[in-house]
């Protein structure tokens, strides 16, 4: 609760609706229900409703913003990172599941677009200034460095110091947890600061990648101060 009072975009879309309210609530539940999956994993369980949750949560979140795509790479990260502490087999049964769930719940956005000759693809290379976009590129439009510190300074400006100090002080937390020695098939150590640590290191995989996806996308186009937000959500 703290920290999202310190965020200002958080506490803006609490006084006006538009589509980030919903997609930053799919974007929390599903690094919840994930979180739950890893958890199950670790113990050597397959946690069968939360993978059926995260996928139909994803679908939502899709329906909302298509950037709900973005929470994958920190959850592949996390799954790298962490296969050693991993446990039991049959875990693709429970990733088979999700993707089914996901496809049923975000298949209105395929029909759709089928439907219509794929406009959101259009749409999408026009905001990156390509060929085939809604928007014909202009020479004007080339790479421009100022795009680059346009992005850091609004994500620096728009959540604000007092959380990005935060953010700073809980990204070390993670390391004692990381780099302590774990044997393949050992039982899972669940104390306190384990678990602390350990839920450090999954958030900052989950909230990190989608501010790095959109620094290099600055490189080709400007960057709307929202596009990012759901990474400090995590």
């Amino acid at each position: 609760a703290a920290l999202a009072a310190l965020c200002p975009p958080l506490f803006a879309v609490c006084q006006f609706m538009t589509i980030d309210a919903p997609f930053f609530a799919c974007w929390a539940v599903g690094a919840c229900l994930a979180w739950r999956v890893f958890e199950a994993m670790r113990h050597g369980r397959i946690a069968w409703w939360s993978w059926a949750g995260l996928g139909a949560v994803m679908g939502v979140g899709c329906l909302y913003k298509y950037t709900m795509l973005l929470i994958l790479p920190g959850l592949v990260i996390y799954l790298v990172m962490m296969r050693r502490r991993f446990r039991g087999r049959g875990h693709f049964r429970g990733m088979l599941l999700g993707l089914v769930t996901f496809a049923v719940t975000a298949a209105p956005i395929v029909i759709w677009n089928q439907q219509h000759g794929w406009p959101t693809l259009a749409h999408l290379l026009g905001h990156m200034n390509m060929a085939g976009g809604d928007v014909k590129p202009h020479p004007s439009d080339a790479w421009n460095p100022l795009n680059i510190l346009a992005y850091v300074g609004t994500q620096l400006g728009i959540v604000g110091l007092p959380l990005w100090a935060l953010i700073g002080a809980s990204v070390m937390h993670p390391r004692k947890f990381f780099f302590t020695s774990s044997t393949p098939g050992e039982a899972p150590q669940d104390d306190a600061a384990q678990r602390a640590s350990r839920g450090g290191l999954y958030l900052l995989c989950v909230g990190a990648p989608i501010l790095v996806v959109y620094f290099f996308v600055s490189f080709k186009t400007d960057i709307e101060p929202n596009w990012p937000l759901a990474g400090y959500v995590t």
